[in-house]
């Protein structure tokens, strides 16, 4: 229930944003900022925070350094994880489209099917 509340809250903020009369945010800059925002919690709350509780990983839940050295080794996760970078991508900017041509309802729709 709370997923589906914050869900509904990005969509409404994402539907303002971009409707704003004095300074409306291009569809293409609000993903960005999306992304680098979420990767700026990633990297400085979440990756800490998991690093130091106790797990199975090293002794973490989960070991960032050893999650970056298996990257660096292997050419299939790299190759996964640039076609997945790429379907998020399109993803995303499919939504906010909708988002921006349409409205937020239009995208929630369309966004559980």
């Amino acid at each position: 229930m709370l997923g589906a509340f914050v869900q509904a809250l990005q969509f409404v903020f994402e539907e303002k944003v971009m409707t704003l009369d004095e300074a409306a945010v291009p569809p293409l800059l609000l993903i960005g900022m999306e992304g680098l925002w979420g990767t700026v919690l990633c990297l400085t709350v979440v990756y800490p925070l998991v690093y130091y509780l106790p797990g199975e990983d090293h002794g973490s839940y989960e070991d960032p350094f050893n999650t970056y050295a298996m990257f660096m080794d292997s050419p299939v996760i790299q190759y996964a994880f640039i076609v997945y970078f790429f379907a998020i991508f399109g993803y995303n900017l499919f939504a906010v489209l909708v988002t921006f041509a349409l409205n937020s309802v239009w995208h929630a729709i369309l966004d559980n099917f």
